[in-house]
């Protein structure tokens, strides 16, 4: 009969340990790529053609703070989003949302304690177009926006 010695039982636990936690990390993201993510998925919102559920996709990618009363909602459709869904396509290229071009981030380092930091996204095909900056605040482990200037 093969029994595991203790050091076997160790080294198992160990190893088990040590996948559980790579695999932890290989999931979390950066706060830059979760910014990046949200970025993107308020691409694909606007690129929706039903203007409702469009807005409607947009939103989950806003800060709730930012959309918590009818009013702020009415803001947002008002002016971020008419701009956004004008302007979105000035900062891909050919209907690609995976070529969404970060210029900068400011600050450069996002720590445990940052709140807030800004993406400046460089638009394509538009020479003499300054970056545009989206802000994103923190909501749990996401980066969702909170000011879009794009």
């Amino acid at each position: 009969m093969n029994v595991p010695t203790r050091d076997r039982v160790l080294f198992l636990g160990l190893m088990l340990l040590l996948l559980s936690a790579s695999a932890a990390l290989a999931d979390s993201k950066t706060p830059r790529q979760s910014a990046l993510e949200t970025a993107r998925e308020a691409v694909r919102a606007a690129m929706l053609e039903d203007e409702e559920r469009a807005f409607e996709a947009y939103l989950e990618t806003v800060h709730p703070d930012r959309k918590a009363t009818d009013e702020a909602r009415r803001n947002i459709r008002r002016y971020s989003w008419q701009r956004f869904q004008r302007q979105y396509d000035h900062f891909i290229k050919d209907e690609d949302v995976t070529t969404l071009e970060v210029q900068r981030m400011l600050p450069e380092t996002v720590s445990a304690e940052t709140e807030t930091f800004r993406l400046f996204f460089e638009a394509v095909g538009r020479e003499g177009r300054l970056p545009a900056p989206i802000s994103f605040r923190r909501h749990g482990d996401r980066w969702l926006i909170d000011v879009n200037s794009l």
